[in-house]
């Protein structure tokens, strides 16, 4: 295994003792802040688990953390046979989780996770991975790099994407006519209800009452008729402020916000990850809807993020039609598949999920698509 030895850690005082290097690790590099120990942990620890647990392997070269990849096993029936299916966490408040490996070390650290999953879980049929950006090891190696390992992608979806690092001036004047007209308008509209300031939090600016206030402001609209919004739930809320203590350990938390006098009318929750900051969660007091808020809001964090020569990627995380306002290049993301090259899983796994593709391109054959799809995951 080239040097790399390989640890499993089952629970959550083992896995804090690589806290820090798990961060340091991804966020340096960049990564999904939902692949990063504080994302992850909180998960584990107030998320919605399967009854099957979970399970994080820690790759190590000498005592320097290379590579980790947080799993939840689930037991699913193959033909009769009872196997496990290896999952990355996931609810609706973590997504996109995946391995976290130094760069260049990608094929001997997934080598050795594979060499370690056939030694210790000798029934696993298949490892999933739900919409992994581009940029994940997982999608960027080669086909048949990993030993006796068939990996199969498919294309899943997109996240919109603004490049930061360009001059704001020619990319506010490359918006619509129409984009710019109402938010000169509208900005004219607020300034007439008293004075309208933005205001951005970072490093030790960062407080536990900013939270506090970005609930007011999300739990004023549809969030919080329809119960999704963080103050809704006890358990979420601890969930948030549990991971914001532990994001903020490694500076990785900004906020911004849009103030009308002295009461803030809309709020952005930004990490901090490398050169990305991803746009976690917005939100704008539903009683000054009429004056978009939102559209403020973000004109001006997206003036102070293009400002900072640090900052390359802003990241909108989904895809939404709303986004296409402001010029977003179009991310994709992946479903990945990582087969053992055993019978079980080539002949349920493999050959299904190839024809599975191959036949989405041929009209008509929906029916046999839904057959096969029902021999893998009944």
């Amino acid at each position: 295994m080239s040097g790399i030895t390989v640890k499993t850690i089952m629970n959550s005082s083992e896995l804090a003792l690589i806290a820090q290097a798990w961060d340091n690790l991804a966020l340096g590099m960049g990564c999904p802040p939902m692949s990063t120990w504080s994302w992850v942990s909180t998960h584990f620890e107030y998320g919605e688990i399967s009854d099957g647990g979970w399970f994080c392997l820690a790759a190590f070269d000498d005592e320097i953390l290379v590579g980790v990849l947080p799993l939840v096993p689930q037991k699913r029936t193959v033909l009769g046979k009872n196997v496990t299916v290896l999952k990355q966490p996931s609810d609706p408040h973590i997504r996109s989780v995946d391995a976290v490996i130094s760069i260049g070390r990608e094929v001997e650290v997934l080598s050795a996770f594979r060499e370690v999953l056939d030694q210790a879980m000798q029934d696993w049929f298949v490892l999933e991975l739900i919409s992994v950006n581009s940029t994940s090891p997982f999608v960027t190696i080669p086909n048949q790099t990993i030993q006796n390992t068939s990996i199969i992608r498919n294309r899943a979806r997109y996240a919109s994407v603004c490049p930061a690092n360009i001059d704001w001036d020619a990319y506010f004047k490359g918006l619509s006519s129409n984009l710019r007209q109402r938010l000169r308008k509208h900005r004219k509209r607020l300034a007439k209800l008293g004075t309208v300031s933005f205001e951005q939090f970072t490093g030790s600016d960062v407080q536990t009452e900013h939270l506090d206030i970005f609930m007011k402001i999300e739990g004023s609209g549809w969030k919080g008729r329809e119960g999704s919004a963080i103050g809704a739930s006890p358990k979420l809320t601890k969930f948030y402020k549990v991971l914001l203590e532990r994001l903020q350990r490694s500076d990785a938390v900004e906020w911004h916000f849009l103030k009308l006098n002295e009461e803030y009318i809309a709020g952005h929750l930004i990490i901090i990850s490398g050169s990305v900051r991803t746009l976690w969660k917005i939100g704008y007091l539903e009683e000054y809807s009429k004056y978009s808020p939102g559209a403020l809001l973000m004109e001006e964090s997206l003036r102070f993020m293009f400002a900072d020569p640090e900052i390359v990627t802003v990241n909108f995380v989904t895809d939404r039609e709303w986004h296409n306002i402001w010029r977003p290049k179009k991310d994709p993301y992946y479903d990945v598949w990582i087969y053992p090259q055993r019978p079980l899983s080539v002949m349920f796994g493999v050959w299904p999920n190839k024809t599975t593709f191959f036949l989405r391109k041929v009209p008509g054959l929906k029916r046999l698509i839904t057959l096969l799809r029902s021999l893998v995951r009944k």
